[in-house]
């Protein structure tokens, strides 16, 4: 069904593709799948007695529920109702944003905030970021015999790229590149406050450490049996790291050192919330009905 629905968008077979699979990236319209569920769930054929259920009737209705609730949900847009990117013409320009190549603006460094989606198809969202970059960095040696680096810093990494994640989508396409990404030239940076529950298969692919304070003994000592014999002494001084420090330990060093990190400029907001400095102050009025009106539309008022 997903095949045919990509084969009979019209503006696909003006690509001039041999052969369109399922994994083909062009774009396909949703609304036609869900119309074929909606026609085999309610589909009668004829029978010796007269009309009788179709092979598939009522098979889809609990799935079509769940398709209409996802429909009407606004945070949802993002994924069934792109304003965007909505044609296949238009991924030239999805991929030129998500690797900064926009002729008019290109950057250095692209950040995807992913906190506004919703948590159910957050981690379905970056794996498949994680399979499209991948494949473009693939197809790419192929066709230019040259390498374009791709550098992917995953922020927070243990809340989706852990062993006992409920979706192991992204931890999958995340090992993908651990493992496979460096003869395409495409690497993988995790960064984690829980080095336990990071993946295994990803941490043993990394060649370098940037450790900074560590205090819980559980993640120091899964931090010193990644590293070799000779300097596993040297995790001793996790605990005892000031704000800023950290200690530089890997294929990147000559020998494992200590550093200390430059403070952004501008710094991002994510300090943490004085409270003792909030509740010495005089009360203020609190906007419940402006947060609960954001909250309600998903949007934030310009």
């Amino acid at each position: 069904m997903l095949q045919a629905a990509k084969e009979n968008q019209p503006e696909n077979a003006a690509l001039g593709l041999e052969k369109v699979t399922i994994d083909t990236p062009v774009y396909f319209d949703l609304m036609e799948i869900i119309d074929e569920f909606r026609r085999l769930d309610i589909e009668m054929v004829a029978g010796q007695r007269g009309p009788k259920s179709g092979p598939l009737h009522g098979q889809f209705t609990r799935l079509l529920m769940r398709l209409e609730s996802r429909l009407n949900d606004r945070r949802y847009d993002l994924i069934f109702k792109p304003q965007t990117y909505n044609t296949s013409a238009s991924m030239d320009d999805l991929f030129r944003k998500l690797l900064g190549e926009e002729n008019s603006n290109r950057k250095k460094i692209v950040v995807l905030d992913l906190s506004p989606v919703p948590f159910d198809v957050r981690g379905s969202l970056i794996s498949l970021t994680l399979r499209c970059l991948f494949d473009f960095s693939y197809w790419h040696s192929r066709l230019k015999g040259s390498r374009f680096p791709i550098a992917i810093f995953a922020d927070e990494a243990h809340i989706y790229l852990s062993d006992s994640a409920s979706n192991q989508a992204p931890r999958e396409s995340a090992e993908r590149i651990a493992k496979e990404g460096r003869k395409y030239g495409i690497s993988l940076t995790v960064i984690s406050q829980r080095p336990r529950e990071m993946s295994s298969t990803i941490l043993s692919q990394c060649g370098s450490f940037l450790c900074l304070r560590i205090s819980n003994p559980d993640d120091q000592s899964y931090v010193r049996n990644l590293l070799p014999d000779s300097i596993r002494g040297i995790t001793s001084m996790f605990s005892s790291l000031r704000r800023g420090e950290a200690i530089l330990i890997g294929d990147s060093m000559i020998m494992p050192t200590r550093i200390k990190v430059d403070r952004p400029n501008p710094a991002p907001d994510s300090a943490d919330a004085s409270f003792t400095a909030f509740w010495s102050e005089e009360p203020v009025e609190l906007d419940v009905a402006g947060v609960l009106g954001t909250w309600r539309n998903q949007k934030v008022p310009r």
